[in-house]
Parts: structure tokens; C-alpha cells; sequence
């Protein structure tokens, strides 16, 4: 899933095998949000890909391989700064930001740290109710869904209807 654009939110995304699976292209102005997006089988990193995209947030986002958002070089140049990673899991985070910028990772840690998560349980999920009320974040997030956020019981129950069914 790639951004190349701003105001965009990606939410309960599954990727398989995929390279750069969650990533913000050149000069993306953001905010853009990846919600609840699970990466398995990764084979590359997630985060801010290449020139300096700005205010992308990472909740709840688990990705195989690392996340980072930090200076690449060869042509790359700064990957992105206002980056947050808000309760993601990683094997690792590479995170820096450019002169003047800042990044964030929140509650982000490797499998086993669950201890580092922190609440709300969801950044983005908080934001949209505090400044459009219940009923805005009820039509985008059932109470159910928020509840297991960061589980990933909606790709588990896809994948065993999927292997049921063949």
C-alpha cells in the first residue's frame, strides 16, 4: 500500500510477501494514516519510503521486517519527518528525523514487548473522537474491532475461512 497524496487513511490492510508494504512515496504532504495493517512475510521496511513525506502515522501497523523513517541517501535523501509509530509491531525501528523535524515511536516494540504498548489503544481512533464524537469513530471502527485492535483477529478468521473453503 503506497501513498503518494495526503488526507488518506489505510485501515485493516493485509499484505503477503510484499515489498515496502506500508509506505508514503516523494513529497507526500500527508496527514495519511495506516490503522490496524498487518504485513506478513515482509521483505523489506515499512515507513516513509523516499524525499521527505510529512505526517504519516503508523497505528497498530505489524510488519515482518523493520520500520523506519530516516536519512536512506543514494537519491533517497530523508525518508519522511512527523512520522509516528504508535503501538506497531517490529523486529526493529530505525527512526531519525531531519533538521528541525521530529519522529516518533510510541508503544512500539518486537513481538514479545506487549508491555510496551501504551493507550489509547489507538492514536488515530482517539483523534477522530475526540474532534467528531462517537458516532463518527462507531461508523469507522465497530466497538468489537476496537477492542482487539493490534490482535489481527480479522486476518486470522480470514485466513482460516479461506483454508476451510479449498
Amino acid at each position: 500500500f503506497m501513498i503518494n497524496g495526503q488526507l488518506n487513511l489505510v485501515q485493516r490492510c493485509l499484505t503477503h510477501e510484499g515489498r515496502h508494504e506500508f509506505v508514503t512515496q516523494e513529497k507526500t504532504a500527508g496527514p495519511n494514516a495506516f490503522v490496524d495493517c498487518l504485513g506478513l512475510d515482509s521483505k523489506s521496511c515499512a515507513g516513509p519510503h523516499h524525499r521527505y513525506s510529512v505526517g504519516t502515522l503508523f497505528d497498530n501497523v505489524k510488519s515482518g521486517k523493520y520500520m523506519e523513517s530516516k536519512f536512506r541517501g543514494g537519491g533517497h535523501g530523508w525518508a519522511g519527518t512527523q512520522t509516528c509509530f504508535y503501538n506497531c509491531i517490529a523486529p526493529n525501528f530505525k527512526v531519525d528525523a531531519p533538521p528541525g523535524g521530529t519522529s516518533w515511536v510510541i508503544g512500539s516494540g518486537n513481538e514479545g514487548e506487549d508491555a510496551t504498548r501504551v493507550t489509547p489503544a489507538s492514536l488515530y481512533y482517539q483523534q477522530v473522537q475526540d474532534r467528531l464524537g462517537k458516532n463518527a469513530l462507531d461508523r469507522l471502527a465497530t466497538e468489537e474491532q476496537r477492542k482487539q485492535l493490534g490482535r489481527y483477529l480479522w486476518v486470522k478468521e480470514r485466513l482460516k475461512n479461506e483454508q476451510s473453503s479449498e
